[in-house]
């Protein structure tokens, strides 16, 4: 699966970082345990988490992606707004 540009992270951490700010300031909302959990268990199975427990494709924190409910993974394993 291909990264597109206009997923919900970027390339690099910062451009990240930004996105990720900007997803937080529109909706704030907390996915719930239930949801936080199977993201973080589909990452840590995806070929692509690092050493640093970070995705290789988008440089998110993974611990810190799978918590706000409007965040997705850049290759669609899981989408946003899910309960």
């Amino acid at each position: 699966m291909e990264l597109r540009r206009d997923d919900c992270c970027k390339k690099s951490f910062w451009e990240s970082a930004k996105d990720t700010a900007k997803r937080i300031m529109e909706d704030s909302s907390i996915a719930p345990q239930e949801v936080q959990d199977k993201r973080q268990a589909i990452c840590n199975a995806c070929e692509h988490i690092t050493i640093f427990e970070t995705c290789s494709l988008c440089s998110c924190v993974i611990a810190l992606k799978v918590k706000p409910n409007n965040m997705k993974c850049p290759i669609d394993k899981w989408v946003e707004n899910e309960h």
